[in-house]
């Protein structure tokens, strides 16, 4: 029985990583199309209507902003959600997690 619990247990975890993950591709991308767009985080929480602070966690991957503040966001960087999501999808291939918690690029394995 204690070895069921266990199982699940690590099966939420997993999940709670993964979806961890997640938000720091989101993050990644979102802070290059900033740069790309030649814009400092105080510019873009301010065109955004958001705390500094927390745009800054939503780029580090620590923020999980609602979706209404993401599109708010991706309609402030000009990018449609479509091609956002794709950037996201590219990003989250181009980066291995190791066991560790470190990220190497995939051509590095």
């Amino acid at each position: 029985m204690l070895y069921i619990v266990i199982y699940y247990r690590l099966k939420q975890l997993e999940k709670e990583v993964k979806r961890l993950d997640d938000l720091i591709y989101m993050g990644r991308v979102l802070k290059h199309l900033r740069n790309a767009k030649g814009m400092s985080q105080e510019q873009m929480s301010l065109q955004c209507d958001i705390n500094l602070s927390y745009y800054s966690k939503i780029e580090r991957g620590i923020g999980n902003p609602s979706m209404k503040k993401l599109f708010t966001i991706l309609s402030a960087l000009d990018v449609t959600p479509e091609e956002y999501w794709y950037r996201v999808a590219l990003e989250k291939h181009r980066f291995i997690r190791l066991p560790a918690g470190k990220y190497i690029l995939a051509s590095e394995e």
